[in-house]
């Protein structure tokens, strides 16, 4: 059905068939570049790892049935399926899958560190896995710390312990891939995907239409019946929210993720509840996402754009902070979608999300006054006009933070730039104040507080402000050799609470997941990474 070879509008509908949207497109099926949302989402489908995340996010079996990890949290064991196979595809003999064993693993993980394909997902091995980094510089034709024991036992050695290893062992990059496949399809392989997910590639027309079949030997069962359920997947790619919308209500898309604001008020009242008119025809999922949306301020002494601007003083920054009714805005602008980011840049449902022990900048005028008066710019006296950069989905949030911090004399000029322009100049370290959004890679706090550690300093690393700190940086590499968690919980929240006093970033609020999609659907896992697990959906009459 789904595998014609005819054009995208001689795709068969099927009851059995689940469709989304994907707005931002697509650029990649290839698991080493699963760097956003859209290629995430669909790796999942087609890729397994060592480990995945339940919905409560903890390490649970993928392709590894056990694992163990040594006492000096260097060296870890992982006891592999004996069951599973890669899709069939042409690129193996006779065109039938092959086992998967450690070779694989083993070949996947040692190709991310390779400087050749240069994937943006070498961070996770770099000065972690013993010879990653050798391997990658060019002086040594292997990385030392990945060994195969047998067919199925993978051992990676660590050079030093890293408590978050495991976690990141679950991130979409470290789907499998067989070697088979990346010399058949050379360059072409994001574009002709094989592994050994629970749906084989089907076809994809870039910025039209992608389909996935049911791969009929996927290892996983859920009662005795083996997953998935559904036959395929269908994915458009509608640009508009309103065209995306509109198909949803006609019943052409079965899922839409992030309910564009615009339409807020068509589902939800001004308390965040699902109006029953809606939900009498459709299904709404709410729950909170390991997302927090800020305001980025660049600290790089060795750029005159940073240090010139009155932002290098932190009582500017305090001020410009406690100058925003971060409350109302969740209230009125997001229609209680999210929560007032009151604490530190760890947001709630990580463990070391403490508001009793993390102080962030509540709201609060009269303080800001203060505090421009104790940096010599008395009600905003002789500052200059901020530009603050953002894209045009969060003016009405842009614009309310403008009104706000104008009561205490901050003069500010936004400036809405296209994403991948606008990411790479701060990158770059050519901005002074921007709006980004941090959505864990993994779930464990050191995710958000590697971004101000001193040695993650952009272009190279996620430190896009540059904050540099002799103290952070002791504290927190004090953290990644502890073994016991509660101990390591306790040192996260002292790190949260120096970039608070700090302030090389404006926590605004904590973001929600909003899922809408159809009566008939059941299934759809869910966890606050928001992540699309299809393999146990079922689709009704």
């Amino acid at each position: 059905m789904l595998i014609s070879c005819g054009k995208p509008s001689q795709l068969a509908e099927s009851q059995k068939v689940f469709s989304i949207n994907l707005s931002a497109g697509l650029s990649s099926l290839d698991p080493a570049f699963a760097r956003d949302q859209a290629n995430q989402w669909m790796v999942e489908q087609l890729f397994t790892g060592l480990i995945t995340l339940d919905s409560a996010l903890k390490p649970i079996p993928a392709l590894a049935t056990s694992w163990e990890i040594s006492d000096s949290g260097r060296i870890y064991r992982f006891r592999l399926r004996k069951d599973v196979f890669f899709h069939d595809n042409p690129c193996f003999s006779a065109g039938k899958g092959k086992k998967c064993t450690a070779k694989d693993i083993v070949y996947s993980f040692t190709r991310i560190c390779s400087q050749n394909l240069a994937s943006p997902a070498f961070w996770i091995f770099n000065g972690k896995v013993q010879g990653a980094t050798e391997f990658h510089e060019g002086k040594a034709e292997s990385v030392s710390g990945f060994l195969v024991e047998n067919d199925s036992t993978v051992v990676i050695k660590l050079i030093s312990p890293f408590p978050p290893f495991l976690l990141q062992l679950g991130m979409q990059y470290c789907g499998i891939v067989p070697k088979e496949a990346i010399v058949y399809y050379g360059e072409k392989f994001s574009e002709h995907p094989v592994g050994t997910g629970p749906f084989i590639f089907g076809f994809w027309y870039p910025g039209e239409i992608l389909a996935l079949r049911r791969n009929p030997n996927f290892f996983e069962t859920e009662n005795g019946k083996r997953l998935p359920f559904i036959e395929g997947v269908k994915v458009r790619f509608i640009a508009s929210p309103l065209s995306a919308y509109v198909e949803f209500k006609r019943g052409n898309i079965d899922f839409i993720s992030r309910l564009d604001p615009s339409f807020k008020e068509e589902v939800f009242d001004r308390n965040g509840k699902v109006l029953p008119s809606f939900s009498k025809e459709f299904k709404v999922v709410s729950y909170p996402q390991l997302n927090t949306e800020y305001l980025g301020i660049l600290l790089d002494s060795t750029k005159e754009l940073a240090m010139e601007s009155p932002l290098s003083n932190s009582k500017v920054r305090q001020a410009f902070s406690s100058a925003i009714d971060r409350e109302k805005m969740v209230k009125y602008l997001l229609g209680g979608m999210g929560k007032a980011a009151n604490a530190g840049m760890v947001p709630p449902g990580l463990p070391s999300y403490d508001e009793q022990k993390v102080k962030g900048n509540v709201y609060n005028p009269i303080k800001a006054a203060q505090l421009l008066i104790e940096a010599g710019f008395p009600k905003g006296n002789n500052l200059p006009e901020f530009t603050l950069y953002s894209s045009p989905v969060y003016q009405p949030v842009m614009e309310f933070i403008q009104k706000e911090v104008s009561s205490v004399g901050f003069k500010v000029k936004i400036d809405n730039g296209e994403g991948a322009a606008l990411r790479r100049r701060i990158g770059a370290g050519e901005l002074n104040l921007w709006r980004a959004s941090w959505i864990a890679d993994y779930p464990d706090p050191e995710n958000y507080l590697a971004l101000f550690y001193s040695k993650n300093k952009a272009p190279d690393g996620p430190n896009t402000t540059r904050f540099s700190s002799k103290k952070y940086d002791e504290i927190y590499e004090k953290a990644m050799l502890m073994t016991d968690f509660k101990e390591r919980n306790e040192v996260y929240k002292q790190l949260d609470q120096i970039v608070m006093n700090e302030m090389p970033v404006i926590p605004l609020y904590y973001d929600r997941v909003v899922r809408l999609m159809r009566k008939n659907i059941s299934g759809l896992e869910s966890n606050a990474l928001n992540m699309l697990v299809l393999k146990k959906v079922k689709k009704g009459e």
